[in-house]
C-alpha cells in the first residue's frame, strides 16, 4: 500500500511541477459501462452455450466512476491531465435454462491513475481530446454472481497481476462557469496487460465512460 500511494503522489507531483500556464483542480464522476472481449472470452461463452444448450445474451455492466483530477496546460492548446479515480469493471449477462431465467455478472473494483495528453481548442473551456496510459490497481478479487429460480451462486478469483497497464482516450467540452469550468466527457478505455495469467484464460476488459466534472482554475 505504501508503494501504491508513493507512485500516485509521484505522478501527481510530476504533473503539477511542469511549467503550466493554467492549472485546474477538480472532481469528476459519472457512469462506467463495462464489458469483456477477446478470443478467450468469446471461446468461453461459446463453449458454455454449446455445453448447456443455452443462448447467452451479453450486457453492459453499469458502475459508478468518481475521482479527482489535476490539469496543467503547458501551452494554449496542449496540457497534461493526471487523475486518481475509483471505478469498477465488469460484464453482465442473462440466459434461460430449463425454463428458469438466469442473470449473472462479473465485477472487479479498480483504482485508476491516468496520465493523459490533452489537446484543446483553448486553455480553459471549449472542445478538447484526451489520450494516454493508465495505471490500474486491483485491490480486490474478480467477483462472480449468478441468480435464478430463487438460487444465488457466488464466487471470486484473485488476480495474478494486481497492477495492470491500460489505455484511455476520449473527447469533451468545457463550459466556463464563475471561477471554474464544468466539463462533459465521453471516454473509451481498455487493458493493455492482463490481470490473470495466460493459463487462466485472460480476457480484455473494456469500458465506456460518460463523465461530468467541475474544476477550479488555480
Amino acid at each position: 500500500m505504501k508503494r501504491l500511494i508513493g507512485m500516485i503522489l509521484l505522478i501527481v507531483l510530476c504533473s503539477a511541477g511542469l511549467t503550466a500556464q493554467d492549472i485546474v483542480f477538480g472532481v469528476k464522476g459519472g457512469l462506467n459501462l463495462g464489458w469483456f472481449s477477446g478470443n478467450n472470452w468469446d471461446d468461453y461463452v461459446e463453449s458454455a452455450e454449446v455445453y448447456y444448450g443455452i443462448d447467452i445474451k451479453e450486457q453492459l455492466h453499469p458502475a459508478l466512476h468518481a475521482g479527482l483530477y489535476l490539469e496543467s496546460m503547458l501551452s494554449p492548446n496542449i496540457g497534461i491531465v493526471t487523475e486518481l479515480n475509483f471505478t469498477q469493471y465488469g460484464q453482465d449477462y442473462e440466459y434461460s435454462y430449463a425454463g428458469i431465467d438466469v442473470e449473472g455478472k462479473y465485477s472487479i473494483n479498480a483504482i485508476e491513475v491516468p496520465v493523459l495528453l490533452k489537446i484543446a481548442a483553448r486553455p480553459v473551456g471549449g472542445f478538447y481530446g484526451l489520450a494516454g496510459p493508465s495505471i490500474i490497481f486491483l485491490p480486490g478479487d474478480l467477483e462472480f454472481e449468478e441468480s435464478g429460480g430463487g438460487v444465488t451462486v457466488e464466487g471470486s478469483q484473485t488476480p495474478d497481476n494486481p497492477i495492470v497497464l491500460g489505455l484511455t482516450a476520449g473527447v469533451g467540452y468545457g463550459f466556463i462557469m464563475n471561477q471554474g469550468v464544468l466539463s462533459l466527457e465521453a471516454r473509451y478505455g481498455r487493458n493493455l496487460t492482463d490481470a490473470f495469467d495466460a493459463d487462466k484464460d485472460p480476457f480484455d476488459v473494456n469500458s465506456f465512460k460518460l463523465l461530468l466534472g467541475y474544476g477550479f482554475v488555480l
